[in-house]
């Protein structure tokens, strides 16, 4: 097989005609964005059809993808018939292979939303938030959250655990 191969375009869809594997993947905007790069959005998955059909597809349609509103955005301003989902790389489905080549692939392309207009939030795949700072405003909402919150655990829940643990023997 040579790669990248197209997964999913208009009504051309691979996953119906029986492929499926683990691999790396490529969300690609088939317009040219407002940096005249390609936007795109890249991933591993271990099932690259239930990652993409049910963990992207689905969601996106429905207005509702939780993680990735850049993303959403583009596709509801341009529609998924505007959108091309590449295979870049089968792998064997181990995550720490899968990984370590999607990193390969951010390291290379850099679609990070904060550089080149793309749709990757995170730039690293083991650790999301390395190298990121929460805005003020996700600040000043987090901070909203926790106030009147007890950081210490309840009562209730040191029971339960004290109730959980009588009768087991410690080796130490």
């Amino acid at each position: 097989m040579e790669y990248p191969k197209i997964l999913i375009s208009g009504s051309y869809n691979a996953f119906l005609e029986g492929w499926n594997g683990a691999g790396i993947y490529d969300c690609s905007g088939n317009y040219v964005s407002q940096t005249f790069k390609i936007p795109a959005y890249f991933g591993s998955a271990q099932d690259l059809q239930k990652r993409i059909e049910y963990e992207h597809i689905t969601p996106l349609n429905l207005n509702h993808h939780p993680h990735n509103p850049p993303l959403q955005n583009a596709w509801n301003k341009y529609g998924q018939e505007n959108f091309v989902w590449w295979l870049l790389e089968s792998c064997p489905p181990e995550k720490a292979i899968l990984l370590e080549r999607e990193q390969y692939y951010l390291d290379l392309y850099r679609p990070f939303v904060d550089e080149f207009g793309g749709f990757n939030i995170a730039h690293d795949t083991k650790n999301g938030m390395k190298g990121r700072k929460h805005t003020k405003k996700t600040k000043q909402k987090l901070s909203e959250s926790h106030k009147g919150k007890s950081r210490s655990p309840s009562t209730e829940f040191k029971k339960g655990i004290e109730s959980w643990n009588k009768g087991k023997a410690y080796v130490n």
